[in-house]
């Protein structure tokens, strides 16, 4: 990925992602598994919200996740995950 932008961040009951620099995403011309998965995991490193998408933008409900610190896991088929930190609060 060039570019992996979470918002907002802090969120309070959902946010967008959006990855740049992935030319083919949303493009419709790759096969199955294409696209882009999110995962986050809390501090303890249990999964707590996944989510595909074959767009480059994604928007998640976080209202239901708990308030504190979160890791965001951004990849595609074949690519090396990119990670961001999030914080919940309300």
């Amino acid at each position: 990925f060039s570019i992996v932008s979470v918002q907002p961040n802090p969120a309070s009951s959902s946010i967008t992602v959006t990855v740049s620099g992935v030319g083919e995403v949303g493009s419709g011309d790759r096969g199955p598994g294409s696209g882009i998965d999110v995962e986050m995991f809390d501090v303890l490193g249990n999964s707590v919200l996944t989510q595909h998408s074959a767009l480059s933008t994604q928007h998640l409900d976080v209202s239901s996740l708990a308030d504190g610190v979160y890791i965001l896991r951004a990849f595609t088929p074949g690519s090396i995950p990119v990670s961001r930190k999030l914080l919940i609060s309300r």
